[in-house]
């Protein structure tokens, strides 16, 4: 369902037909599985693979935190590979860095990382974006043989 902020005519005109309407929102973005998304060529959408500019990708992930539904849609696999490959280089500042994030072990699950995966986005700097882009760019062959490789 759209947020109550994309139907307001809706809802008022929900609340005039109706008098004493009430309107509930529920937002859940609970996902127990993952259906990635993967393009005409058989490679992974993620946001990182398709944004080459920094700006376009931080509005896909504003777009992403107000849906968090798509997250389903992220692969678990790719969005570790993107975490690791951050972490291990130094590409984030400390306060985002993976053990900051996690307060132990037992809190890292797949929403969790779904999530932490956008903070990382959320925070790169411009100066690091093209090295990274860059990167998955140039690996994107590899990933897609891990994949095949997993089915």
């Amino acid at each position: 369902m759209p947020s109550e902020k994309r139907i307001i005519s809706c809802i008022q005109a929900f609340k005039t037909k109706f008098l004493g309407g009430k309107v509930r929102s529920i937002i859940s973005h609970d996902c127990k599985k993952t259906i990635p998304i993967i393009d005409k060529n058989c490679n992974v959408v993620l946001p990182h693979y398709i944004f080459d500019k920094l700006q376009e990708l931080k509005h896909s992930v504003d777009h992403i935190e107000n849906y968090k539904t798509l997250l389903r849609h992220f692969d678990l696999r790719e969005v570790i590979d993107f975490i690791m490959y951050i972490n291990e280089n130094n590409l984030i500042k400390q306060r985002y860095a993976m053990e900051t994030h996690f307060e132990n072990v037992e809190s890292i699950d797949s929403i969790g990382l779904k999530e932490y995966y956008l903070v990382l986005l959320k925070y790169l700097s411009e100066d690091k974006y093209s090295t990274i882009f860059n990167y998955f760019q140039k690996n994107i062959y590899q990933i897609l043989f891990k994949i095949h490789h997993y089915i």
